[in-house]
């Protein structure tokens, strides 16, 4: 997908210079958040939807859709509303909170220098410590029903937001997943542990690299699974 000289303008001045070109081919070059559906209007569900260029990448697809993004960061947040303006895209819903397990204000580490590793877990890259708002996401996707797609990168909450769904039986509301799961945070669930759940939800999953060509850092050994429900 090719990108405004405005949007690349955004980046530019947003993150520094490897971590803009990184998003630039994760996203709009490499694609790694497409998807199929069978409507022009999907319904679209964005974890950590950070400075909104995934929320680009997805209007850009489906003018028609209407997408709920999270993002917990205060900084990220403020600059996700400035973008989603200057953009002009409509029916988007910005949410300044957490997917989590739970609706509990929690501890969030975040970097100094816009590098997009936000996290409950602290990192060599996020040691800046905030409070952030959270919502329970299992109670979040039964209030909204069906949804057709929901991208997660969360870094490293993946196994306690699935087992909020699990909780409230409504993994099975969302017909596609794709989910970075980070490797370097210990969480309740291994990868394999993470497919066997939607495997027993009656999903079909692959798992890719979301690798690019060069590392940014130690903690880019991310794997992508995409979970699409039968």
């Amino acid at each position: 997908m090719t990108i405004s000289k405005h949007l690349k303008k955004i980046i530019d001045e947003t993150f520094p210079n490897q971590v803009g070109t990184f998003l630039i081919d994760e996203i709009f070059e490499r694609e790694i958040y497409d998807f199929e559906s069978d409507t022009d209007t999907p319904v679209i569900v964005d974890c950590g939807a950070n400075i909104g260029l995934s929320v680009f990448f997805f209007k850009s697809k489906f003018p028609n859709s209407s997408v709920h993004a999270l993002e917990p960061d205060s900084y990220s947040f403020q600059q996700l509303e400035n973008n989603i303006r200057d953009l002009g895209l409509s029916n988007v819903k910005l949410i300044n909170k957490a997917a989590a397990g739970d609706s509990k204000s929690r501890l969030f580490f975040s970097s100094e220098n816009n590098v997009p590793v936000m996290s409950f877990s602290e990192n060599p890259l996020a040691q800046k410590r905030t409070k952030v708002a959270c919502i329970n996401f299992g109670n979040f996707i039964k209030q909204l029903g069906e949804v057709d797609f929901c991208k997660m990168d969360i870094e490293g909450a993946e196994s306690e937001v699935i087992d909020s769904l699990l909780d409230c039986n409504t993994l099975t509301l969302v017909k596609q997943f794709k989910i970075e799961y980070h490797c370097w945070v210990k969480q309740k669930y291994s990868l394999s542990e993470l497919v066997k759940q939607f495997e027993d939800q009656k999903f079909t999953c692959s798992l890719t690299s979301n690798n690019s060509k060069e590392k940014r850092h130690p903690m880019d050994d991310n794997i992508m699974l995409n979970a699409i429900r039968n």
